[in-house]
């Protein structure tokens, strides 16, 4: 990651003149250009295309994993059938069967067999090197935009990452801080003026 640029070319800083009721301002990044090449996508493993499944195939087979589960399920309760029958009836029987086995082992059957047909594809790039933004709106945050930022840029990326500091007006030392912050922390940093205050959220 290249992080060369000088502090003095980090920002951005135009000024609008609007009328205060016409909305928040809008406002475009300049375009940078492509700073690295994205690696090219993995290749799929053998393993993987020989057990991939599509979603559909997987449902179906799932639904008639679980079918044969029921029709075996009916087979050996038949004879818990008829005892149950001859002492409420045969239609509560086939009630109390049906809520307390059928159904439950049907669902289950359903259910496993969706997880073990369930296969992920492997990620078509694993470590993308594509420039993020990372745009934090603050108003005198200045006690905690450091933190802010290093929290933000924390993560671990191969590609270039650019914080973006949309300051809404701020009257304290917001931006000084961000610049130290960045300058601390040798990372891109742009700062986005815009100098009338949102409206309070009612």
């Amino acid at each position: 990651m290249s992080r060369t640029r000088p502090a003095a070319d980090r920002e951005l800083a135009p000024r609008i003149d609007r009328d205060p009721t016409a909305g928040p301002a809008l406002f475009v990044a300049p375009s940078r250009p492509r700073e690295a090449t994205p690696p090219e996508p993995d290749a799929p493993s053998a393993t993987w295309k020989r057990w991939y499944l599509s979603v559909p195939a997987k449902f179906l087979i799932s639904v008639l994993v679980a079918a044969l589960w029921l029709g075996l399920g009916v087979v050996v309760s038949s004879a818990w059938q008829q005892d149950l029958a001859t002492s409420i009836g045969p239609v509560l029987a086939w009630v109390v069967i049906i809520l307390l086995a059928y159904l439950p082992g049907f669902l289950v059957a359903f259910l496993a067999t969706s997880l073990f047909l369930d296969r992920q594809p492997p990620l078509v790039v694993r470590n993308p090197t594509t420039g993020v933004s990372i745009v934090i709106a603050a108003r005198n945050e200045s006690a905690g935009i450091a933190d802010t930022i290093r929290y933000a840029v924390a993560a671990h990326y191969d590609g270039p990452v650019t914080v973006v500091l949309a300051d809404n007006g701020s009257t304290d030392d917001t931006c000084a801080v961000a610049r130290a912050t960045a300058a601390e922390l040798d990372i891109d940093l742009r700062i986005i003026h815009e100098s009338t205050p949102a409206s309070p959220m009612r």
